[in-house]
C-alpha cells in the first residue's frame, strides 16, 4: 500500500507530574488509522505518544483502589457482534485489570441524597413515564484515554480511564432533563437540575485503573479498535435499556438494582 501522508490534529492534554501525557483522538482520524491498517513508524510515534515506558505483564498491576459513590443510571446500548463487550474483557484480560460489569453510558452518576428504595421507586417512577425507545441513537465521535488525581487541576478521583466519546444532541438533552427531575425533584436538590453539566458529554467506557503507572495507553487502545473497527465506524448505537445500580464502593461491589430492555 503506497505511503499516505496524515495530517496530526492538535490534541488536548493533561500533563500531569510523574504521569502519561494523555490525548484524545477524532473519529476522522481513526477512520484514517483504519483505511490505511498501519501506520509509518514515525507517524505512530508523534500521534500516539506515551511520556514513559508501560509494562504488558498483567501481574504488575493491582486492582482499582478507587471508592465510587452512590446510585447511577446507565444506558445499555447496541452492539455490533458484542463488540463493546469484547473489547472491555479482552483488554482487561490482557492488563490484569477489572473489567467493567457492563458495557454502558452513564446518564447519572453517584447520587447519594436518598436511599435505595426511594431511588428504586423513582428509577419506576421514570420507566413508566417515558417511553425510552424514543432515546435517540448515540454516534461514536473519538476515543480518549485520560487520568485524574484528587486535589491536582481540580480533580474528583485517583483513576485513568479509557472511552469511545459519542456525540449529544438537544434530544438527548432533553431525555436527561427528564432524568434529573425525576430523581431531583425535591425541593432540597432542585438546584442539581438546574446545575447539571452541560452539555452532557456521554461516552462508552472501555477500561478503568490506578492513575499512577496506569495500563491505559491511547496506542494500546487504538491497537485493540483496529482489530474490531464496529468500535468506531460511524453507524449510531440504538438505546437498547436502562439499568439502575449500586456504584457504592470499588468497582468489584457494582451491583445492578433494577434494569428494563426497550
Amino acid at each position: 500500500m503506497s505511503s499516505t501522508a496524515i495530517t496530526l490534529p492538535s490534541f488536548e492534554r493533561v500533563s500531569l507530574e510523574s504521569y502519561h501525557d494523555f490525548k484524545n483522538v477524532s473519529l476522522n482520524e481513526i477512520e484514517t488509522i483504519l483505511d490505511l491498517q498501519s501506520l509509518d513508524s514515525a507517524v505512530a510515534g508523534a500521534l500516539l505518544h506515551s511520556g514513559s515506558s508501560v509494562s504488558n505483564n498483567a501481574s504488575e498491576y493491582s486492582p482499582l483502589r478507587f471508592n465510587f459513590v452512590g446510585y447511577s443510571v446507565w444506558l445499555e446500548v447496541q452492539e455490533f457482534n458484542n463488540d463493546v463487550s469484547t473489547i472491555i474483557d479482552e483488554y482487561a484480560k490482557r492488563k490484569g485489570i477489572l473489567p467493567i460489569p457492563r458495557p454502558h453510558v452513564t446518564a447519572i452518576y453517584g447520587m447519594d441524597h436518598l436511599t435505595e428504595d426511594n431511588i428504586r421507586a423513582r428509577f419506576k417512577e421514570f420507566v413508566t413515564k417515558q417511553r425510552f425507545g424514543s432515546w435517540p441513537s448515540l454516534k461514536p465521535t473519538g476515543v480518549y484515554v485520560d487520568v485524574e488525581v484528587v486535589g491536582v487541576e481540580g480533580g474528583l478521583m485517583d483513576m485513568s480511564w479509557a472511552e469511545i466519546s459519542l456525540s449529544t444532541s438537544q434530544g438527548h438533552e432533553d431525555k436527561l432533563d427528564m432524568l434529573y427531575d425525576i430523581f431531583f425533584n425535591d425541593t432540597s436538590n432542585k438546584e442539581s437540575f438546574h446545575h447539571r453539566s452541560r452539555p452532557w458529554k456521554p461516552h462508552l467506557s472501555l477500561a478503568y485503573d490506578n492513575p499512577e503507572s496506569t495500563s491505559l495507553t491511547l496506542q494500546d487502545v487504538i491497537d485493540e479498535i483496529t482489530q474490531i473497527p464496529t468500535l468506531v465506524q460511524s453507524n449510531p448505537r440504538k438505546v437498547t435499556g436502562i439499568s439502575l445500580w449500586s456504584t457504592i464502593g470499588r468497582l468489584s461491589d457494582w451491583k445492578c438494582l433494577e434494569r428494563v430492555e426497550f
